[in-house]
Formats: structure tokens, sequence, C-alpha cells
């Protein structure tokens, strides 16, 4: 297994373009993508589209669901899943 902190990769500089390429229509700043790329969740969602991953798991809350529909439900039609029901 190998722990990657997402500021010192290699593959950085790389994501925070794409990201942004992928979220210009909706306003996305370079500097905006940046700091979205030192969050863990956003990082590993963009190595799951790259193929760099094969899955991604995440915590159970909804907030973490986040990352990967704001990433790329404009350019594949993603939609979020509900928030999960409260018993």
């Amino acid at each position: 297994m190998r722990i990657i902190e997402p500021g010192r990769s290699e593959d950085f500089d790389g994501f925070v373009s794409r990201f942004e390429e992928l979220r210009r229509d909706k306003g996305m700043k370079p500097g905006d993508a940046r700091a979205a790329m030192l969050d863990n969740n956003y990082f590993a969602t963009m190595m799951l589209a790259t193929g760099q991953v094969d899955a991604l798991v995440g915590g159970a809350t909804s907030w973490r669901r986040a990352p990967s529909a704001r990433s790329f439900r404009s350019s594949r039609g993603w939609k979020t899943s509900p928030p999960p029901r409260r018993s």
C-alpha cells in the first residue's frame, strides 16, 4: 500500500489542471482547483478518474460523496444520491 500526500505527489499539478478544466464552466479558478486537490477526497477522486485506482472508499456521511459528484456531474451526467435517512 502506498501513502500519498496530495501536495507532494508528482500528479498534483496535472490533477489541478484537469480539475480546473472540468469545472471551468462552473467558475472554477486555478487557485480554487489547487486548494481542492490538497483535500484527500478530491485528490483520490482524480486518481479514480485517471485510472490510477480501481475504487474509492469514503466515509458514510453525505459530505464525503460531494467531491466526486462535484468533479464529474456536469461532464458525465452523474447525480448525487440523497443524504441517508435518519431513523
